[in-house]
């Protein structure tokens, strides 16, 4: 269900302002009917159920989303020897697309969804760290038309790309950033919206890896999360009443660049390792590590004791329900983990559950796709609520309702 579909509802009244007629009893049905049938079709005796509405109000209710354009018939499949089947409902979620981009050092990466969050088409490419901002967005801009046409729809259906990028991000512009050349001080909303002629939003990357993980990872249900990236790097993002809290200028949860948490260093607790008389790269220590090889073993609990320092730091602070680890080494389980939890443990007071990501490293562009998603949901919450027809694409009418 879309998470923030009623939260914008609360943000300003005069955004939703509607006819006389329309109580706020009304409106806040609308809402509950469209939630349900993003969810998936729905019939009505299934909407009622699921809202606590009678079959006659939601009846009515679909009787407006229909013919606005918010709500398609779904005619059953005729039966033999059985009563007529009943109909179904679904959202149009077809008639607009949303495009989640990653653009880091290493990788850039694609999705594009439909309007409930489908994925249409993903696609990714590896990048150089050595290459250029204007190399670097080109490649980006190339791709996002390269995944469009995979998925078979037209740029002038998107309705906004999210952009997830390391770095600490204001307004759309990139700031403390060493990892990619050129990046520091770029207004990187601006460059791409003039690239693709829509609306852009730029994000911190590792916040939308904990909208991700909210989303569709292992902290669904959680509303206090830290969420600790942890591969060619270590950062962390944080989210607090089940929303992303980015602080006063968007440098939140960059604890990391304290040197004296260890996180600045910590790989070199990976470099060196030999094993019958050979040295190994991470992926192998690991492997060693669960094979029982004395010199991975004590690498990784050195390097899970050098990320725990900072994984403490957060839980004392924060108190967190969980903490969420990412990046390359989710993949290494608990030969990882289980050091990890000793070491976290060993410095805090309370003990939130630690759980390793199972989005592998696509946790960033599912992050801005539910960011995309969650600006454009803000737009059809206000149009539906005022009993308007299905809004267009307008790049100036998302961008207004975003603000």
């Amino acid at each position: 269900m879309p998470k923030n579909l009623k939260a914008t509802l609360d943000k300003s009244s005069s955004a939703y302002a509607v006819a006389g007629d329309r109580s706020l009893l009304r409106r806040m049905n609308l809402l509950a009917l469209l939630e349900r049938i993003m969810d998936g079709p729905q019939t009505i005796t299934q909407l009622a159920d699921s809202t606590g509405l009678s079959r006659t109000a939601v009846d009515a209710i679909i009787d407006d989303l229909v013919p606005l354009g918010w709500a398609v018939v779904i005619d059953p499949e005729p039966r033999i020897g059985a009563g007529r089947p009943a109909r179904a409902f679904r959202f149009r979620a077809e008639v607009g697309c949303v495009v989640g981009l990653d653009i880091g050092p290493h990788k850039i990466e694609v999705q594009i969804s439909d309007l409930a969050g489908r994925a249409l088409f993903e696609t990714r490419t590896e990048v150089d760290e050595s290459l250029g901002a204007a190399e670097r967005l080109s490649v980006a801009v190339a791709l996002v038309h390269s995944a469009l046409a995979g998925a078979g729809v037209s740029l002038g259906k998107v309705w906004i790309t999210a952009v997830g990028t390391p770095g600490v991000v204001q307004g759309g512009v990139v700031q403390h950033i060493l990892e990619m050349v050129g990046w520091q001080g770029l207004d990187l909303a601006s460059a791409l919206e003039d690239a693709l002629g829509c609306y852009v939003v730029v994000e911190n990357d590792v916040n939308l890896a904990v909208l991700a993980e909210h989303w569709l990872g292992v902290a669904k249900e959680a509303t206090s999360v830290v969420y600790v990236l942890v591969g060619n790097r270590t950062g962390a993002s944080i989210m607090t009443g089940g929303q992303l809290f980015r602080g006063f200028a968007g440098g939140a949860g960059e604890l990391g660049a304290l040197p004296e948490l260890g996180w600045l260093h910590s790989q070199e607790n990976l470099s060196g390792v030999v094993v019958d008389g050979r040295e190994l790269n991470r992926a192998e220590i690991f492997q060693s590590a669960v094979e029982g090889a004395p010199p991975a073993v004590d690498a990784v609990d050195r390097f899970s004791n050098a990320i725990a320092t900072g994984v403490a730091a957060y839980v004392l602070a924060l108190d967190p329900e969980v903490v969420v680890v990412g990046g390359g080494v989710s993949a290494a389980g608990k030969i990882f983990l289980e050091p990890l939890e000793r070491h976290v443990w060993e410095r805090t007071i309370t003990r939130p559950e630690i759980r390793l990501s199972t989005l592998a490293d696509r946790s960033v562009t599912l992050g801005a796709v539910r960011l995309a998603l969650d600006v454009v949901q803000g737009r059809l919450a206000a149009a539906v609520t005022g009993g308007s027809a299905f809004p267009a694409p307008s790049a100036e009418l998302v961008r207004a309702t975003a603000k």
